[in-house]
């Protein structure tokens, strides 16, 4: 009897062990000069989450201590948990792409140049169909191997099947792309298109005495940039009103843009604008499904010559020591820097009607302090100011002016009109 009981607990054992270590629905490629790629563990959800170490961390879970011990020569440790989380109500495709160490590759994989030397475009049944375009970010050694995280919020979410082209170029300046490797796999989770219909009226009324309207949605094949990655540009025409005259100095401030399979994208960060002809030209470098209706959930606001009752002032030495918690004109806002040289700026009563902008930052003599570089939203940013880091930094009297302002949101839903790629 104990001889059977060692017996079905080894078998239990093997069990656990292959199923940890199986990657089901997952596609292998070996290059010609011997570089093995792997693709797998494909999931779609809200959260989702991948375990690294060893057989025996990733057999023992949360049984095995937090920090790592030795015993009988065994190297006892909790699996590294990577996890992956989209928007509330949103769904993100994740995958891990595997490359054999020892892989003739392997050096300019895990240490490639600065620039974007790979990209990964993702695509579903149709080879000649829109291609999806993301970051390749290169492979991580983990305790178990070298692997890279792909994630898409965007994709051909109702595909029966998953393609990725993982391309590379020689240098920085070209847009000459070839193909290292594809993978071809089943998609988990095939998605319902939603019966929406698109808007017909073109003008929307936001407040009293303040209308926007909304022109023709297009996707082109045409690259945002001449030597970056993105391979298409959405443009979105969009002109406010104010009091029946043109204002060009109201917009969209930021929000959400959706797709009928539930494809997303912010409108805070993937988009550039000018001004032609009298509308304001928003370019979305990462467009969602051009065959399906797209739903836009933004906020409308001014983005210069503010009223003066909405502009306040503030001066704070950098380095701080700690956060400020004051007040301007009676708004309850946090003031910080984060990563050492960003100036951070909350307004914590977080009500859906405000919007809160950097105007400008300047030192005691006037100059300005604004980098290139930053991240915001509705109620604060981050915004990198021209500070010298040392090891003693010269403190620096950051003299800043936000405006805390109207901000009125608005909901649409277009059909794009598709382009498509060029006739050779």
């Amino acid at each position: 009897m104990r001889r059977k009981a060692v017996a079905l607990i080894l078998i239990a054992v093997f069990c656990i062990v292959a199923v940890l270590l199986w990657r089901g629905n997952s596609s292998k490629q070996t290059l010609k000069d011997g570089t093995v790629l792997e693709l797998s563990g494909l999931k779609v959800g809200q959260t989702n989450v991948y375990s690294h170490g060893t057989r025996l961390s990733k057999v023992l879970g949360r049984l095995a201590p937090s920090n790592a011990v030795h015993v009988a020569g065994l190297k006892l440790q909790r699996p590294e948990l990577l996890e992956m989380f989209a928007p509330e109500g949103s769904e993100i495709l994740t995958a891990e792409l595997w490359l054999d160490p020892g892989s003739p590759q392997e050096k300019s994989f895990v240490s490639p140049p600065f620039y974007r030397k790979h990209r990964l475009l993702i695509f579903g049944d149709d080879d000649d169909g829109f291609t999806y375009v993301k970051e390749f970010d290169g492979f991580k050694k983990q305790a178990d191997g070298l692997v890279s995280l792909v994630w898409a919020e965007s994709y051909p979410r109702d595909s029966r099947r998953l393609q990725f082209r993982l391309e590379e170029r020689e240098t920085n300046n070209t847009r000459e792309w070839r193909e290292v490797a594809t993978f071809a796999v089943r998609n988990p989770k095939r998605a319902r298109v939603e019966p929406w219909k698109p808007d017909s009226a073109a003008r929307i009324k936001l407040a009293e005495g303040l209308d926007m309207e909304v022109g023709e949605l297009a996707i082109r094949h045409e690259p945002i940039h001449p030597t970056d990655i993105w391979e298409y540009t959405a443009f979105l025409p969009v002109r406010v009103y104010s009091n029946g005259q043109l204002a060009t100095n109201w917009g969209i401030a930021g929000g959400q843009v959706r797709d009928a399979t539930g494809n997303y994208d912010s409108f805070s960060y993937g988009f550039t604008k000018r001004i032609t002809n009298g509308w304001t030209e928003y370019r979305i470098h990462r467009p969602l499904d051009p065959a399906k209706v797209w739903k836009f959930h933004v906020g409308f606001a001014r983005d210069s010559d503010f009223p003066a009752t909405n502009l306040f002032s503030f001066t704070v030495t950098w380095p701080l020591a700690g956060a400020i918690q004051t007040n301007l004109g009676g708004f309850p806002v946090r003031i910080d820097f984060v990563n050492t040289d960003m100036l951070s700026v909350e307004l914590t009563n977080k009500l859906t009607h405000q919007r809160l902008t950097l105007v400008k930052a300047v030192d005691d003599g006037g100059a300005t302090l604004d980098a290139w570089t930053g991240s915001w939203g509705q109620h604060r940013f981050w915004k990198m100011l021209k500070l010298a880091r040392t090891a003693t930094p010269k403190p620096v009297k950051v003299h800043a002016t936000v405006a805390i302002h109207e901000n009125y949101e608005a909901e649409f839903m277009l059909q794009p009109r598709y382009e498509g790629k060029p006739t050779p």
